[in-house]
């Protein structure tokens, strides 16, 4: 039976420290052989590489899922909520959501399907991945910036966002995402955040957007893209 394949978030991350762990290791190896004892100081950098490695693979494979059924087990959701998914990639969030809370819920998923943030990024691979979870019928996909969202005001029950945002380069362009998803939220509904930078940007954004019962926390180490120093937080306010 076919499973859903929901990639690896920026692929290049765990490639490049594989690449260091294993030149590392070799080289240090060789050196060693020759005599070089102060090289033992190589084969440490490999062991740490290798560490960094697992805990971002971790963080992708597993770590997020786990975040994500923590925040949901906590949130009041509304039986036939709309939601919106902003840069819903191959589906791992999107479709998590709508599984954990029923057939009543519908969602929206946005992206520009960019195989940079995430490997074998595509539109056809989501509407797959939604066809191997059953739930096709339920979630609607459009390719689209998330800085000019083509929907009306107060469109959406509440709002998700995973690992998104900080690729916006742009200060500005990353207020105007989060000017959007506010404008498109329904009064009473929830913007739920998870990044792992610029959150502290994101929150004096919604703050002056008016919204409130704004709440910021680390994921813990579930969400360690490779160490304690890129850690996954946790943004929710509501309108």
């Amino acid at each position: 039976m076919n499973e859903p394949k929901y990639g690896i978030d920026a692929p290049i991350v765990p490639i490049s420290y594989f690449s260091c762990f294993v030149i590392l290791a070799l080289l240090g190896i060789i050196l060693i052989s020759l005599g070089h004892d102060w090289a033992f100081w190589l084969l440490g950098y490999a062991f740490f590489c290798l560490i960094c490695l697992f805990f971002y693979m971790h963080s992708t494979l597993k770590g997020k899922f786990t975040i994500w059924n923590n925040i949901l087990a906590d949130l009041e959701i509304k039986q036939q909520a709309h939601f919106l998914d902003l840069g819903c990639g191959r589906g791992a969030i999107f479709y998590l959501i709508i599984k954990k809370l029923g057939t009543t819920v519908q969602g929206t998923g946005i992206d520009l399907w960019k195989k940079i943030d995430q490997s074998g990024n595509g539109i056809d691979i989501a509407r797959k991945n939604a066809e191997l979870e059953g739930i096709s019928k339920q979630i609607d996909l459009i390719t689209g910036d998330i800085r000019s969202l083509p929907f009306k005001d107060q469109y959406f029950d509440f709002v998700t966002s995973n690992l998104v945002i900080h690729n916006i380069h742009q200060k500005a362009d990353r207020e105007k995402a989060l000017q959007e998803a506010h404008r498109v939220l329904k009064e009473g509904g929830k913007l739920i955040i998870t990044d792992i930078s610029k959150v502290k940007e994101y929150k004096c954004v919604l703050e002056n957007l008016g919204m409130v019962n704004i709440t910021l926390k680390n994921a813990g180490w579930q969400g360690w893209w490779t160490g304690p120093w890129v850690p996954t937080y946790i943004l929710i306010a509501t309108k």
